[in-house]
């Protein structure tokens, strides 16, 4: 099956990213939602580009674009609590 290790990095990336957003009234936690957030959105890019080469449908890119956004936006807050910190 084409892609399964980007599967496999999806799945992974999203657990890390719900586990650590799951502390984000800290700084120290929205830095490292932030950085799990980024670390899901790759994964879930590099199954994009994987899809794609491998001649599958690619992801809606309304979802990456959603994705990207709210990543973007912890981003934000925890540049803010880096700042304050």
């Amino acid at each position: 099956m084409a892609c399964e290790s980007e599967w496999s990095a999806v799945g992974a990336a999203l657990a890390g990213f719900v586990a650590a957003c799951a502390t984000v009234e800290t700084g120290v936690g929205v830095i490292a939602c932030a950085a799990a957030g980024w670390a899901y959105y790759n994964a879930v890019d590099a199954l994009d580009k994987c899809r794609q080469e491998n001649g599958l449908a690619a992801i809606d890119s309304s979802v990456l674009g959603s994705l990207y956004a709210e990543v973007e936006q912890i981003q934000q807050q925890a540049d803010s609590a880096g700042a304050v910190a």
